[in-house]
Order: structure tokens, then sequence, then C-alpha cells
């Protein structure tokens, strides 16, 4: 089973339970997501700009390297 297959089927799963929850759960499960983006928020930047480096390296056109790119939003707590 394909890597993308496997995480497409985990958010299946994931959703089935998510539409059973009442709306304070999902707030807080929303939270929690953006507590660990925000906590992970360094890693992940270096992780986006090898990838914007290697699309370059290969050759993937301009447009679709900008669409990859994501900024710092030093506006964002």
């Amino acid at each position: 089973m394909s890597e993308l297959f496997e995480k497409a089927q985990r958010v299946r799963e994931a959703w089935e339970i998510l539409k059973m929850c009442r709306a304070q759960e999902k707030n807080e499960a929303i939270l929690k997501i953006a507590e660990t983006l925000d906590a992970e928020r360094k890693a992940i930047l270096e992780a986006n700009q090898r990838d914007v480096e290697a699309a370059k390296e290969r050759g993937v056109k301009a447009s679709l390297v900008d669409r990859l790119l994501l900024m710092k939003n030093e506006s964002i707590p």
C-alpha cells in the first residue's frame, strides 16, 4: 500500500470519528492541531525550503515552485 493511500485511509478513519463529536470536542481538536503546527513551525518551514530547492534543481516551472513556498508570517503569534 502506498504512503499516500495510507494517509488518505487514516484521514477517512479520523473523519468517521470526528463527525460524531460535539462542537466542543472538535474545537479542542482544532486548537491542539494549531498548537502542534506552531510548535513545529521551524521544522515545517525548513522542510518546505528543502522541497522548494529540490523542485528548482529538478527544473520545475517557477509558477509551480511558487505554489510550494510557505511564507513565514510574522503577524501570526
